[in-house]
């Protein structure tokens, strides 16, 4: 692997622990800046939410995150977008059941010329 691949492998890392921390710190402006406009989070249960259905979750507290241990990470680049496959888990509490959830996700991300930014995240 190149040192741009690793560069950019690093940021999009960076990207996506940015992305846990906000939701955690229910950081709402963070969220915003490292989404595209167009963003959507697919859940297991096959419901799909837009930033801003997601952020109301998070912030009426129907979703709240206490904390996320990374396990596993594996990124590929391709141009302008890539995609993330994340594996760890979260103590959170959905819909009012608090437990360490384990959970895999996978982000497609696209650099806009200045920074990486997710797109999709399916759970």
């Amino acid at each position: 692997m190149n040192n741009m691949a690793m560069t950019e492998q690093s940021l999009i890392e960076q990207v996506f622990d940015d992305y846990m921390q906000a939701v955690i710190k229910v950081d709402i402006d963070t969220l915003y800046r490292l989404t595209e406009s167009d963003f959507t989070l697919t859940h297991v249960t096959g419901t799909v939410q837009s930033l801003a259905d997601y952020v109301q979750f998070i912030q009426e507290g129907t979703f709240h995150y206490y904390s996320y241990h990374k396990q596993l990470s594996e990124i590929t680049v391709d141009g302008q977008h890539a995609k993330m496959y994340v594996r760890g888990e979260t103590d959170a509490r959905i819909y009012g059941i608090r437990k360490v959830w384990k959970i895999g996700q996978t982000l497609s991300l696209i650099h806009n010329g200045q920074a990486w930014k997710i797109s999709k995240i399916v759970v």
